[in-house]
């Protein structure tokens, strides 16, 4: 585009300074004739200076200006033949001029330039009638066979206008077709590059999509395969200390319920990472007690505590709301996680949970956790939140960790509107305290939360109740099958979902657990079918996979809700006793 505004400006310099050293070698021979002529003899001075004058036009150019040369040349031109006409008279001699004149707008402008076009016509107008008039009273309307070598001269000069005139269409039809083609080849090649662009981008989505899915498929296997094993180690060890044992075999009891549920927590750690991550991670908004939530959270933490020999005090504010509105799973992950930490750092020390109101006008809590264990350096503290990293090198030798408790914690925050703080004195101890904005729970609604609602309320619900434990497992049927026993329920065991389907269609059962990857016929088609022929019975999935992807495919297929393993008993048995209460009376057990 510079290039092209830079030959423009060329070109017309050229023009301008060319034209106007035609009009002064025109006029230069005027200074001899019109010495020669009787009474016209002040002319030859005139067009001497008139003739030079033009010299004008190249100094204009030669300062950037132009357009002001080129208007110079218009305006004295103009103004030059309506002198000399006026002067010499003779209608052939005044035609030819202006004939000549109405070519030099055309030659120096534009279409973008069409006003000073429109100027130049109405300069040469007014001149052109200027001139008529005069002769018209003066009636001087001299034809002499002196001024031919002058009409010749005109006529020639006109001729050279023209063609001028005519090589300028030509260049510039043909630069425009330049300009034309090199904008239409820029125009190809960037659609080129869209084009390109465009499949690279297409090729990476798929890429993208290719890989996250494969991401999704190892997740899900994975927790799968780790978690099947680890229900079966949780299941028994729960089995077994329900199971009055010995007090020699209690604490060795205990430390595999804490060593197994420690590693449950980080499995559940990496999953939550990579749902943050991929942005797959949401927060529920479920009505719940939460002075009965934080006490439990406490109570499961209590035998850690005493371990280290803490002591875990918690202290909750009396204008706190005992119900709101929130993710009770994902509150009690964070707490966790700054509970266990708070222990891990401490040892013979104090621990304090509190809870605080936040605001007077609405559920707002202020959460802190408080220990007086080791403490972080300040030049440290930034760094736990990182992924992956801990305060010091020396941390996770001594104190074990993957560095992903705290950094896990912060996203689950941001994802609650809220964020996390935190105070730390090195040898006195640290303070994390973050503010959560609940939601504000009705009366009618509190009426219905209310502490172990099925544990108390529904104690004989289960008892006779048959269920269709669908498990390949056996270890894990075992378990399951224990808890049912304890509860008062009988079960069939089928191994995969074909012959889940064929049992379901001739036996009545009271609701089905569901394992979702099974040989033969998987929890997901053994759903499909069942619900063909019984859309009412309750199904719930007792799956190893925790990925919210595969928990909304069961709500999608017509399962009634879903248990992750390992399970913890309580949860299973309100989860059942929920889905028993609102079973249709056509699914009663025939027994």
């Amino acid at each position: 585009m510079i290039e092209s505004s830079y030959k423009s400006n060329a070109d017309g310099v050229k023009l301008s300074n060319t034209i106007a050293l035609l009009i002064a070698l025109v006029i230069f021979p005027y200074i001899f004739i019109f010495q020669q002529m009787q009474g016209l003899e002040f002319m030859s001075p005139l067009s001497a200076v008139l003739s030079f004058a033009y010299i004008t036009v190249p100094v204009l150019n030669h300062f950037k200006k132009y357009l002001a040369a080129k208007i110079y040349i218009v305006i004295q031109t103009t103004i030059e033949i309506t002198v000399y006409s006026m002067v010499l008279g003779g209608e052939t001699l005044l035609f030819v001029y202006f004939f000549s004149m109405v070519l030099v707008p055309l030659m120096f402008f534009s279409y973008e330039e069409k006003k000073l076009i429109f100027f130049s016509y109405l300069l040469i107008l007014v001149n052109l009638i200027v001139d008529i008039s005069y002769k018209y009273f003066t009636n001087d309307a001299l034809m002499s066979s002196s001024y031919m070598p002058l009409i010749i001269g005109n006529i020639a000069v006109c001729f050279c206008l023209v063609c001028i005139y005519s090589y300028r269409i030509v260049q510039e039809k043909y630069h425009y077709s330049r300009r034309l083609e090199a904008h239409n080849q820029h125009l190809t090649d960037l659609i080129d590059q869209q084009i390109e662009a465009e499949e690279k981008l297409i090729k990476a989505r798929e890429l993208a999509e290719s890989v996250s899915e494969a991401k999704q498929n190892f997740l899900s296997s994975m927790s799968h395969e780790l978690r099947t094993p680890l229900n079966a180690v949780i299941g028994i060890t729960n089995i077994l200390i329900d199971s009055k044992p010995n007090e020699d075999q209690v604490d060795n009891l205990n430390v595999m319920k804490f060593s197994a549920d420690n590693l449950l927590s980080l499995i559940n750690d990496i999953l939550d990472y990579n749902k943050i991550i991929a942005g797959k991670l949401t927060i529920e908004h479920v009505p719940f007690q939460l002075h009965e939530h934080v006490a439990n959270l406490r109570e499961a933490n209590s035998f850690n505590a005493k371990d280290r020999n803490n002591q875990l005090v918690l202290s909750i504010e009396e204008q706190v709301p005992t119900f709101v509105k929130g993710d009770p799973v994902r509150i009690a992950q964070v707490l966790n996680n700054l509970i266990n930490n708070a222990i891990k750092f401490t040892e013979n020390g104090t621990i304090n949970i509190r809870l605080k109101q936040g605001s007077p006008e609405d559920a707002t809590v202020t959460f802190e956790v408080e220990d007086s264990g080791v403490g972080i350096a300040p030049e440290n503290i930034d760094k736990i939140f990182k992924d992956f990293e801990q305060a010091e090198a020396s941390t996770n030798r001594k104190f074990g960790g993957t560095g992903l408790g705290l950094p896990i914690s912060k996203k689950l925050l941001h994802l609650m509107n809220a964020e996390i703080f935190v105070h730390s004195e090195v040898g006195k101890g640290t303070t994390f305290t973050f503010t959560v904005p609940f939601g504000v729970v009705k009366e009618e609604v509190q009426t219905q939360v209310t502490p172990q609602e099925h544990e108390i309320g529904h104690q004989n619900e289960l008892v006779g109740k048959k269920v269709l434990l669908v498990e390949d497992n056996l270890i894990n049927v075992k378990v399951v099958a224990q808890f049912l026993k304890k509860w008062g329920m009988s079960h069939d065991w089928a191994e995969n979902g074909e012959i889940a389907v064929k049992m379901a269609s001739k036996n009545a059962y009271d609701l089905i657990l569901m394992d979702l990857h099974m040989p033969v016929m998987n929890g997901y088609e053994a759903t499909k079918i069942i619900r063909t022929f019984n859309p009412t019975i309750p199904i719930i999935a007792l799956t190893a996979s925790a990925l919210l992807e595969v928990k909304g495919n069961l709500l999608a297929i017509g399962m009634n809700g879903s248990v992750t393993k390992p399970f913890v008993p309580a949860t299973l048995k309100n989860e059942i006793l929920k889905n028993i209460m609102i079973t249709a009376p056509d699914n009663v057990s025939s027994n």
